[in-house]
């Protein structure tokens, strides 16, 4: 680096401007703030040589503490900063700017996902690799249904709010609450790059069984739309392995009406992170209803109804397009999850 700023300075004495010496030395690495910063140092200074900072040197927060914190973060990545500093006899804000400014080390959150065991992450190899082959090229319209809660969603992580004092402002605007016996809208979806079906909702009370599936979501909601849409254009249904998707009616039924599908013996079980609704379309929603308090169950259908029409197809297409590559990350983990829920 020496080298460099003694090399910007000599053609800098040689009258040549920070532009030139830009495209002399860019091939070096070297940027236009860099030579800059150079000259300007040597017009106050005289010297391109960095001088040392003024000041006492570090004590606490010294290269061999430094190290010590790194190799035990290398050692133990869980630990805690306060009882490393405990243990490590420094102070906690100390051992916060080792971590942050020296390190470069940020904090996550641990978070909670569905297990799986080795059965499930083979078949999910299995699965996953028979899914690439046999779907390369077709148009698949992807299916899940969900519930809503009607009340307003909370990200743990993201929902805060900045102020010096609790104090500064009310408790309702510090608190998101939920209450046990809250109105549940639950809706089913479906849509491929091309199509966006029309969100069915499902009454409450009602037992999504193999008939109510068969003739309420695929018969009659989803197959006038599919044919319509598609006509004579090939395409390809999916479906997870919830209980009345499974049955050997429904598989079926599927069998003899859509042109193709993937059945519950080639879908990989435990997959959310599979499934474009799951990992893009809902989250969407949530992040885009807003607050939902005081609203009647009727209100918020149509609020679901219009942010599901208004999603943007680009992302439906970008959610539908990432499922090949998706596919080949379960491979890669081998079976593992390749994202947190």
């Amino acid at each position: 680096m020496d080298a460099k700023r003694e090399l910007v300075i000599s053609l800098f004495l040689k009258s040549f401007r920070p532009c030139d010496i830009l495209k002399k030395l860019k091939q070096l690495g070297i940027n236009e703030r860099f030579i800059f910063r150079t000259i300007k140092r040597y017009k106050e200074t005289g010297s391109w040589k960095i001088l040392p900072k003024p000041g006492r040197k570090r004590t606490v927060r010294s290269p061999k503490a430094i190290k010590r914190v790194r190799e035990r973060v290398r050692r133990n990545p869980a630990q805690s900063g306060r009882k490393m500093a405990k243990e490590l006899g420094i102070s906690q804000s100390t051992m916060k700017t080792i971590l942050k400014d020296d390190l470069r080390l940020i904090s996550y959150r641990k978070q909670r996902v569905h297990g799986l065991t080795e059965k499930q992450k083979a078949g999910r190899v299995q699965r996953c690799r028979q899914l690439l082959k046999r779907h390369g090229g077709c148009e698949i319209l992807f299916s899940d249904k969900k519930l809503f809660l009607l009340q307003d969603h909370h990200n743990q992580q993201n929902d805060r709010i900045y102020a010096a004092h609790l104090s500064d402002f009310p408790r309702d605007k510090l608190a998101v609450q939920g209450f046990q016996n809250v109105s549940r809208v639950m809706v089913w979806g479906c849509f491929s790059k091309n199509l966006k079906v029309p969100l069915l909702f499902i009454e409450p009370g009602v037992k999504i069984n193999t008939k109510y599936y068969i003739d309420n979501v695929l018969k009659n909601h989803l197959l006038p739309i599919v044919k319509k849409h598609y006509k004579k254009t090939p395409y390809c249904f999916q479906q997870d392995s919830a209980p009345s998707h499974q049955t050997k009616a429904t598989q079926a039924w599927c069998e003899d009406n859509f042109p193709d599908f993937i059945s519950s013996k080639e879908w990989p079980a435990s997959s959310p992170d599979l499934n474009p609704l799951d990992f893009s379309a809902w989250g969407y929603m949530l992040g885009k209803l807003g607050s939902t308090k005081g609203l009647t169950v009727d209100t918020f259908k149509q609020r679901l109804e219009k942010v599901w029409n208004e999603m943007p197809q680009d992302i439906v297409r970008a959610s539908c397009n990432a499922f090949q590559q998706r596919l080949r990350l379960v491979i890669k983990a081998k079976g593992e999850r390749f994202e947190l829920d």
